[in-house]
């Protein structure tokens, strides 16, 4: 999973913008003062800080601009971009090394320092989904009877349909999804003529549930999903 932060563009293109205002503003009568030295500094040191990567010194300088400038939109996320920039290297890491747990770690430290950014909590909310997709499909690897691999498969192909990086899933959840339904049939079957084979039995040994059981035999066998496996009541009536 690639996650992608990235704001620079639209601080070049406002950049530009300022600068055009700025020469249109020249040529006529000042009715304002030039900008504080401070403000231009810190807009060069914030753009050569996002050049070279450095996240952490590009906040603290987008920080003291959004101190001179509090009602900035542009500004607020440029840093929430920076934040995420900061971590999401991190992330795709832990995520390349199998490390789920680690990466759902990293975010939630994230979090905790700087506040509940979009970013982070997408990251978080798509970190989980995939921390559940893989218990879902380790489950179902290890499950025993159709009632579970049924169970996980339909909660893994929630997960992805609603998680689109995982459709790569989707042709393996087909596959057990067939294994799935014949391993119900085998299942079946056993039942059914474990049951049969109680019955006859129970009456050779003049037990009274013997008629119970026998009814549950029919009430299985003849399910329309077993129309082409039903086990004929006499089956063992050769070996009586």
């Amino acid at each position: 999973m690639v996650l992608k932060y990235s704001l620079l563009w639209r601080c070049f293109v406002l950049l530009s913008a300022v600068t055009v205002l700025a020469g249109a503003a020249g040529c006529g009568k000042k009715e304002v003062p030039d900008p504080p030295l401070t403000r231009n500094r810190l807009t060069v040191d914030m753009f050569k800080s996002l050049e070279d990567n450095k996240h952490e010194q590009a906040i603290e300088k987008i920080i003291k601009m959004k101190a001179l400038d509090t009602e900035n939109i542009f500004l607020a996320e440029l840093e929430e971009s920076e934040v995420s920039n900061i971590y999401m290297g991190t992330v795709q890491q832990q995520l390349n090394a199998g490390d789920i747990e680690g990466a759902i770690k990293t975010v939630d430290a994230a979090r905790k320092r700087h506040g509940l950014y979009r970013s982070l909590i997408q990251a978080d909310t798509e970190l989980k989904k995939l921390r559940s997709l893989q218990e879902s499909v380790a489950n179902m690897l290890q499950a025993e009877s159709s009632e579970q691999v049924f169970a996980e498969l339909e909660q893994s192909q929630n997960i992805v349909s609603e998680y689109p990086p995982a459709k790569a899933l989707e042709p393996m959840l087909a596959r057990k999804s067939i294994e799935a339904a014949r391993m119900a049939r085998q299942e079946s079957l056993r039942t059914r003529f474990s049951l049969l084979c109680d019955t006859v039995t129970m009456r050779n040994d003049k037990n009274k549930c013997a008629d119970t059981i026998a009814a549950e035999f029919e009430l299985e066998n003849n399910l329309p999903e077993n129309k082409t496996s039903r086990i004929p009541a006499s089956f063992l009536s050769s070996e009586q």
